[in-house]
């Protein structure tokens, strides 16, 4: 036998043992019925905690959401955040009736996908959250974790895996209000004078970017990130705001595997629309499809161990 081919037989077999076959969060396994609207979720549930529980082959995923407050019916807080599954198929619609809704009108694929809301002001002060000196950004404002949290807005796993890739898009809220205004954003024409438009505070422009970052194996939230730019001023001209903003786009993640594999996805919004009072566009985005590997190395280290002890053995008996 030609000690060439054992070998790289050998070495096939740990690099395909050594990680396991992708797998996908498509939220496909939740059940129904499921909230059309971040209201009903919230009438339909006790104040405080709750999640939305996924997966796909062995590993289990987590989208949790807080109330802070009495229920809808109660009251209304006003006040939650984290994420929901929807199978909302509606393309429009503004405000909290309609803020499950996703602006290509469905999921990537399949029937359901998730929408996180991330809070854009600290619950206890309500002072907006906000970067300073951001690399990319600069001074811009941006969504931030909540106190009830103890992570922030975030899909957590319960197995280490190394993440591929993430289907993301705007909500149809979020794309009304940037593209038509809205009563907190204005008018969202900055080259009109007498336009009310609320992009004051940056000199790079109106944009809405999806920053997606990761908590490392060891639970530690790290400065692992990939933006995703998802709204942005073209030319100074409106209809230029928005740029594959009505589809869904598969964004590539893997980048995020600081060492090898992470336990979960963090979510952040950044922005240059606001004012005094931090970001005025709504903090809302959609994701599906997380697509993952989930790494076996006790599985490779022993294939490894088992290539070597080969290639002594085949070595001597070769060298006969």
């Amino acid at each position: 036998m030609n000690i060439r081919v054992v070998m790289a037989a050998l070495a096939a077999s740990c690099i395909i043992s050594g990680t396991a076959f992708a797998d996908v969060f498509g939220f496909e396994d939740v059940a129904g019925p499921l909230p059309s609207s971040t209201k009903d979720l919230q009438i339909a549930n006790s104040i405080g905690a709750g999640a939305f529980q996924t997966a796909s082959g062995s590993v289990n995923a987590s989208l949790e959401y807080f109330f802070d407050s009495t229920p809808y019916d109660q009251g209304n807080s006003g006040y939650w955040a984290g994420g929901a599954v929807s199978n909302s198929k509606l393309s429009t619609g503004t405000g909290q009736n309609n803020d499950l809704n996703v602006k290509p009108g469905g999921a990537a694929s399949g029937n359901n996908f998730a929408v996180l809301y991330l809070p854009t002001s600290a619950p206890d002060t309500w002072a907006p959250y906000q970067l300073s000196g951001d690399p990319a950004w600069g001074d811009a404002y941006c969504s931030g974790s909540y106190g009830g949290f103890p992570n922030v807005t975030s899909l957590l796993v319960d197995t280490p895996v190394e993440f591929y890739s993430i289907d993301v898009t705007l909500t149809s809220y979020v794309y009304e209000s940037l593209v038509n205004g809205d009563a907190v954003i204005g008018r969202v024409d900055p080259d009109d004078p007498t336009s009310d438009f609320k992009n004051i505070y940056n000199t790079n422009g109106a944009f809405y970017v999806l920053r997606i970052y990761e908590l490392d194996s060891a639970g530690e939230w790290t400065d692992n990130y990939e933006d995703v730019v998802l709204a942005q001023n073209i030319d100074g001209e409106v209809s230029g705001l928005i740029e594959n903003a009505d589809q869904w786009l598969t964004v590539d993640i893997s980048g995020l595997n600081s060492d090898g594999e992470s336990a979960g996805l963090g979510f952040s919004i950044i922005s240059s629309f606001s004012n005094d009072y931090g970001m005025t566009a709504p903090a809302y985005v959609a994701i599906d499809n997380v697509v993952f590997n989930v790494p076996e190395p006790s599985e490779c280290a022993v294939l490894a161990g088992a290539l070597v002890l080969a290639f002594v053995y085949l070595r001597r008996r070769f060298a006969r």
